[in-house]
């Protein structure tokens, strides 16, 4: 191993670039942010030497030295700011910017120096700004491609090599700050079989046509291996790039069903309906996972319908809600409705 590799740079380092992804990304928190020992603890096991990394980005241009206002911002609250403007007599009225300036133009240079010598802060340069940009630029592209060649599989039915390929994204962002910091890299197994089941359904309950209808599916699925909430996955379907999707209509649709009328839900917003319709769909992928897991195991007299909420979900737990293993192919489809959280589990 180099001895890079011992200090612990583990991303690949472009040459022309001059540094590492992890090192870029260590740029994006040093920026702006005061720096101190537990930001130094946090980088050193991803970036190496932690001082090396920051002298290398200002020794090529991209960091420098934050100007005194800046560093007084960081230290000063407002009243310790009014506080030492007063013991100036100095006027100590307005916005904090205007309390800084104050401090800086009735201070010698030396003395205001002096204050925030214990201040460590920097800030871009215009070179440095520019760098950030086009990796955060970058980024996205990478972020996208990895969406597009994941939707690409989920199209042709193969939500496993969907799920490979985000896996192998998810690999690359392990620093702090990221959404997949200590986060498995791999897909867990039964969300690779939900995905699987989404993009099986035929969603023929929605007024759109074939194609528009498996658009939807194949956003679920990738959404439920992204790990997104279910409100990230309903945005997705209320996306702009889905405006050939007739949500009006959809949702006039949806309301006249008996899932609203059940969950007496008749007057709630378009984004709460496609929400909770997309919840509908998620559960029903994880809740046929359970299903399949719960038979195979064969514990028990069979399964039950366990209420999620207490009692309150009447169609679930005034209705038969045991099933003996001879009765598992009567069991219902859960969720029963819109908005309904009850799930599968043995029955002792």
């Amino acid at each position: 191993m180099s001895i890079l590799g011992l200090l612990g740079y583990r991303s690949s380092r472009d040459k022309n670039e001059g540094l590492s992804t992890d090192q870029k990304e260590l740029l994006l928190c040093l920026v702006g942010q005061l720096i101190d020992r537990d930001m130094e603890r946090t980088w050193t096991p991803i970036v190496g030497n932690f001082e090396a990394s920051i002298a290398n980005m200002i020794s090529m241009g991209l960091l420098e030295d934050a100007p005194l206002e800046d560093k007084l911002d960081k230290k000063y609250r407002v009243s310790d700011l009014k506080e030492l403007l007063e013991g100036r007599d100095i006027k100590a009225k307005g916005k904090k910017s205007e309390l800084i300036s104050a401090a800086i133009e009735n201070t010698d240079q030396q003395s205001i120096s002096d204050m925030v010598a214990d201040v460590r802060l920097y800030v871009a340069s215009e070179s440095g700004k520019k760098f950030i940009e086009t990796y955060k630029t970058d980024k996205e592209k990478e972020y996208s491609s990895m969406e597009r060649d994941a939707l690409g599989y989920l199209s042709k039915g193969d939500a496993r090599r969907a799920a490979q390929r985000i896996s192998q994204y998810r690999a690359l962002q392990n620093y702090p700050g990221s959404q997949w910091l200590n986060r498995p890299y791999n897909v867990p197994e039964t969300y690779i079989k939900a995905a699987s089941s989404l993009i099986k359904y035929s969603y023929d309950d929605l007024p759109l046509n074939e194609s528009h209808r498996k658009d939807i599916g194949m956003q679920l699925a990738l959404s439920i291996m992204l790990g997104e909430t279910v409100k990230e996955s309903a945005s997705r379907l209320l996306s702009e790039s889905y405006d050939v999707f007739s949500w009006g209509p959809l949702v006039d649709h949806l309301k006249e069903t008996s899932y609203c009328k059940c969950s007496g839900l008749e007057n709630i917003k378009k984004e709460e309906v496609v929400e909770l319709y997309t919840e509908k769909q998620i559960l029903q992928a994880f809740a046929e996972n359970d299903l399949e897991c719960l038979s195979a195991t064969h514990i028990g007299k069979g399964i039950r319908i366990l209420p999620a909420r207490g009692n309150s979900c009447i169609s679930c737990y005034s209705g038969k809600n045991e099933y003996q293993w001879s009765e598992i192919d009567k069991i219902p489809k859960m969720p029963r409705h819109l908005g309904c959280h009850c799930k599968y589990v043995a029955w002792i």
